[in-house]
């Protein structure tokens, strides 16, 4: 099996000016780049977050296994 080594390509952030004006000001301040604010931010946001997402992922794979007595819906 070979794996894949190419880089991933980065994707652009779709926000509105709204947003966009408060990570060009919170980075220019921050003295970082827009890219580095929000990568940083979505990553306290997650790790804060971390058991939140626990519980949504187990309940989601529950379903996954449940019976298809008890199994949702699609």
């Amino acid at each position: 099996m070979e794996t894949d080594t190419r880089a991933k390509r980065q994707a652009p952030l779709k926000v509105d000016p709204e947003t966009d004006e408060l990570i060009s000001q919170g980075a220019h301040f921050l003295g970082m780049t827009k890219k580095d604010l929000v990568a940083e931010a979505v990553r306290a946001y997650l790790a804060e977050r971390r058991e939140e997402i626990h519980n949504a992922m187990s309940e989601a794979c529950a379903c996954w296994t449940a019976p298809p007595s008890r199994a949702l819906p699609l």
